[in-house]
């Protein structure tokens, strides 16, 4: 007996969601690239180090642990990244004397100050930000919270791996 097909529209609403993430991915990405590298002199990767960085709660300290699980890249992809962000006294890796073995990572007062500066770089992305203003404030709003219910949930029921 053939399996129930939901009806043909939520098959090509589906997939209509999907590419449309893909492509505005795909557009706000090439812009972020340029940025990083002709305005800070960096990768993406390095600069989204800074940004969880700066969105960090209570005294901004992350273990290096946190920020690849959080960011989906290697350990491996996360060192580097320290490297060189430490040998541009951005940040800076501490002991966790908390009692917790390992290290912790902080941006430096310069690192802050590059980072906000960042984005409000990252914030003009022209593409990305016409769109984005494109839609009323209360779209926007609903925006947001449709993106924080999708990643909860893909969070809930996926194990996020970091990527290769």
């Amino acid at each position: 007996k053939a399996k129930s097909v939901p009806e043909r529209g939520y098959y090509f609403d589906f997939v209509e969601f999907v590419s449309g993430i893909t492509i505005i991915d795909q557009l706000i990405e090439r812009e972020f690239k340029r940025i990083a590298q002709s305005q800070f002199g960096m990768t993406t990767g390095d600069l989204r180090i800074l940004f969880v960085l700066r969105q960090a709660e209570g005294d901004g300290a992350l273990r290096p642990s946190d920020l690849f699980k959080r960011l989906l890249v290697t350990s491996g992809a996360v060192t580097k990244q320290l490297d060189r962000l430490e040998a541009r006294k951005l940040v800076r890796r501490v002991f966790n004397s908390a009692g917790k073995r390992g290290w912790l990572v902080l941006l430096t007062s310069e690192g802050q100050v590059l980072t906000d500066a960042a984005i409000a770089a990252v914030s003009t992305l022209p593409i990305a930000s016409r769109a984005f203003h494109a839609l009323g404030a209360a779209d926007r709003a609903h925006a947001l919270q449709c993106l924080h219910v999708m990643i909860r949930e893909i969070e809930q029921h996926t194990r996020l791996d970091p990527i290769d």
